[in-house]
């Protein structure tokens, strides 16, 4: 049964069009013969106020529109783009909006921690669903995102594509790993990711001791990391959604280095999405023996050796092929 024409908008000049181009051949190698794929690129004029234009330059009337956004620009210009983006379409006519945000900043921003702040996820989520039609995540930071939005929602997982990752390329990695994690408001993702990747959930879990004292600086608080559990295994794995400055991981880090005496010899640390923010690489390479990330973010090229990037490419084209023939998309995480 063919499809319609399938569109992917990109940035002509802008960091994820090797990313959108490597999606457009996986769809036109495994799907062409059933859907046509094409690239349609955006032209965006920037203005001296720093206010920029987005130009879509071909025609997508009564086309079934994509656009991977940039995850590369800061969170308020990539919401803006995306915003302007799918306004852009709409008024040119395109059959349907459909915005995939590799990556999606905001989301930690889901609740009012104090008096007269918003709820920045909540209103950033209502301005992306003015003009689109659906929107994709990948690893929010928070799966009840969907309940935020007013149109459909796909979220998707990268762990199968990680974990067979780690499996072909390390596998002592899921043969000899325990779970270290300094965060408790994510023991469903680390459930979820062992199950699948068959590890066991006995946790090494670190804790904080904000108040300790030097008696060299007394008038200094030291911050000290307690790891705490049964070591059952050399490597300490840490999964994370997010890794932005990178602090909370080097001190869980200097915390697991104290159990080398109990076993634990080295560290290992993933993160669907890799902000690396105020040089968080340069520290994390430091201290953790291996540092696994995806591609949902442009990552520039790095020591590679303890920096390694896992594409998700595939996971994507078969998520959009999939919207695009009304097709499940829950069901590609058996088969990515």
């Amino acid at each position: 049964m063919s499809v319609d024409e399938l569109v992917l908008l990109v940035r002509e000049k802008g960091k994820m069009r090797p990313f959108v181009e490597g999606v457009r051949d996986y769809i036109c190698n495994e799907h062409g013969k059933s859907v046509d794929c094409k690239l349609v690129p955006i032209e965006v004029s920037d203005y001296a106020s720093e206010e920029f234009k987005p130009h879509i330059t071909e025609s997508i009337r009564r086309k079934r529109v994509f656009y991977i956004t940039d995850p590369s620009l800061n969170p308020s210009e990539s919401i803006i783009d995306a915003t302007l983006t799918a306004q852009a379409a709409k008024l040119a006519s395109a059959d349907e909006v459909n915005l995939i945000l590799t990556y999606m900043p905001w989301l930690r921003q889901d609740l009012k921690d104090k008096s007269r702040v918003p709820i920045s996820a909540r209103a950033v989520v209502d301005i992306l669903s003015l003009y689109a039609n659906r929107c994709v995540l990948c690893d929010p930071h928070f799966k009840q995102i969907q309940g935020f939005f007013d149109i459909p929602t796909d979220v998707l997982s990268a762990y199968p594509v990680v974990i067979d990752y780690l499996q072909t390329n390390h596998p002592d990695i899921i043969k000899n790993s325990q779970i270290l994690t300094a965060d408790g408001g994510g023991n469903k993702r680390i459930g979820d990711f062992a199950k699948r990747a068959g590890l066991p959930l006995d946790v090494l879990t670190a804790e904080d001791i904000q108040d300790k004292r030097d008696p060299n600086r007394p008038n200094e608080v030291v911050r000290e990391t307690v790891v705490y559990g049964e070591v059952k295994k050399p490597i300490g794995l840490v999964v994370e959604d997010i890794i932005d400055t990178g602090t909370t991981l080097i001190h869980l880090a200097k915390g697991a280095r104290k159990r080398t005496a109990d076993g634990l010899r080295e560290l290992v640390v993933y993160a669907t999405h890799f902000v690396n923010s105020n040089h968080a690489f340069e520290k994390l390479k430091e201290i953790y023996d291996l540092i696994v990330t995806t591609d949902t973010i442009p990552t520039p090229p790095e020591e590679r050796g303890r920096f390694e990037v896992v594409s998700l490419k595939k996971l994507f084209g078969e998520a959009i092929y999939r919207v695009h023939a009304g097709e499940s998309v829950d069901s590609l995480f058996d088969k990515i």
